[in-house]
């Protein structure tokens, strides 16, 4: 299994690709506050070394 910053960067990419795309008008600072706002957390609560913010949720960031 593939882990850690060179297996996210291009799911995390892709991501906030969908969310400027649903949300022209959107700059790129609030697409990443609406990604963050929009994992799933992890454990423990809130920003963490190991999970960061969490699960990138791609239904939750554009759905907002």
């Amino acid at each position: 299994m593939a882990s850690g910053t060179s297996f996210a960067a291009p799911h995390v990419c892709g991501v906030l690709a969908l969310i400027l795309s649903a949300h022209p008008g959107m700059t790129g600072e609030q697409a990443v506050s609406l990604l963050e706002a929009s994992a799933i957390d992890l454990k423990p609560p809130g920003r963490d070394y190991y999970f960061g913010y969490g699960l990138i949720n791609a239904t939750a960031g554009v759905s907002r």
